[in-house]
């Protein structure tokens, strides 16, 4: 977890600030105060006040009591204990980790190719949305195209003929031009 007294990497810094921000918004969320941990679990409140504040990391066994205390899960409180979000938390802090080891000029590259990265997959989802998209008109006129119509008919059953057929697609080019003409298309 954290390494003694000795430097801190990013990403423990970053964890500490997590556990920080975890515990001061159930303290906020139950109302409760710093004393009524330390009342509660024993944990010294200036220890306590080191976890709060984000200038200590707690031990396994403190977040223990302090999830008890709180009645909520150990990853509630520190991310290191997350099964399903662990991997994708500590991909973060490790590239935040490395970008802040980087000189200025290497951390521009690597932005400029995250932004890259991001815009390239925005335009594939565009993409793709566009083509999973059916259009529901076609300019198309083929004899074996399938058209299905939304009416009401007091004859269920009946079969429309070619003119019925060629009356109702006229009506729909109707609406639709007029569609396009107050939509200005």
């Amino acid at each position: 977890m954290a390494r003694g007294r000795g430097e801190l990497t990013p990403k423990d810094i970053e964890i500490r600030k997590m556990i920080s921000n975890n515990i001061n918004k159930l303290l906020e969320q139950y109302n409760k105060k710093q004393t009524d941990i330390h009342n509660a679990t024993g944990i010294p409140k200036s220890t306590l006040t080191g976890y709060i504040k984000g200038t200590s990391t707690p031990n396994q066994g403190n977040i223990q009591k302090i999830s008890d205390f709180f009645g909520v899960k150990k990853s509630d409180i520190d991310p290191r204990f997350s099964s399903d979000l662990k991997k994708q938390n500590e991909r973060k802090l490790d590239i935040n980790s490395i970008y802040s080891q980087l000189s200025p000029p290497r951390q521009e590259k690597v932005y400029n190719f995250a932004n890259q990265e991001l815009e390239e997959q925005k335009q594939e989802q565009a993409k793709n949305d566009k083509t999973s998209v059916i259009p529901i008109e076609s300019n198309k006129k083929d004899s074996d195209e399938i058209y299905t119509f939304a009416a009401h008919s007091d004859a269920p059953d009946k079969t429309y003929t070619d003119e019925e057929i060629s009356e109702i697609e006229a009506f729909l080019d109707k609406v639709k031009a007029d569609y396009d003409k107050k939509h200005n298309k």
